[in-house]
This record gives C-alpha cells, structure tokens and sequence, in this order.
C-alpha cells in the first residue's frame, strides 16, 4: 500500500497487517493514534521502524520460519539441478537443436508404474523426514 495511503487509513486502527513491501515508518505509526499493533507478514521487520513503535508502546510482530521449509525445498533441488545438468538436460531435446536427445522413458504406457519401480522406492525413501513446503 502506498504510504501516503496507509498514513490516512490507519487513523482510529488499533492493528495494521503489513507485508515487506510496505514501509511502516515513523509517520504511518505516529497517525495511527489508537494503534497497538504491527503484524508484520515477512521474516524480517526492517521494512518497520522498530523504534518508533517501541517509542509509543506499539508492539512490532513478524513470521519467523515461514519461509524454513520453501527454502530447503529450492536448495534441495538446486543441489539436484547443479550437479545432475538438468537445465542442459531440458535445452536438449528441443527442435531444432543439435546433439544428443534425451528419450523419454516416462513417455511410454508404462509411466503409471513408476512409483512402484525400483526408482520410485528410492525416491520415496531418499529424503526421510523431508516435507516438501506447498
């Protein structure tokens, strides 16, 4: 929300929900007379003057850990992207290239048995305790 718009909304408002991109400065919390309250729905706070709520007794809240899970899933797979060559796996096979094409086994009738192939076993096993985020 545009600054100049929370500064007139958050008048007579005992809680403002803010998102990173929403600067909560010293003027937002100052014309916010009734205010008690910034939930902050990021990890962080620093797009919050910390201080200047502090200053009129108004508590600054975020949502640490919320990102935990989504991060160590895009590690997980940039690990796999960088040591299996999967963005120069997916280029080959396109028209018009040339080199090598990968074929695809998953293609075939037989896809629907894969999660109980030798492979699909391994997969489910490979990354125990594992909680894909979604």
């Amino acid at each position: 929300m545009p600054r100049q718009e929370m500064i007139a909304r958050v008048g007579g408002k005992q809680a403002i929900v803010s998102m990173v991109t929403d600067a909560v400065g010293v003027a937002v919390i100052a014309a916010g007379t009734d205010l008690k309250l910034v939930a902050n729905v990021a990890v962080g706070y620093n797009n919050v003057d910390v201080a200047a709520g502090r200053a009129r007794g108004v508590i600054v809240t975020n949502t640490p850990d919320v990102l935990t899970d989504a991060t160590a899933d895009f590690t997980l797979a940039l690990i796999l992207a960088v040591t299996r060559r999967l963005g120069e796996g997916e280029r080959m096979p396109r028209p018009g290239r040339d080199g090598p094409s990968i074929s695809c086994s998953a293609c075939s009738s037989e896809a629907g048995s894969w999660a109980s192939s030798v492979t699909g076993g391994s997969a489910r096993r490979w990354p125990r305790g594992w909680k894909p985020s979604g």
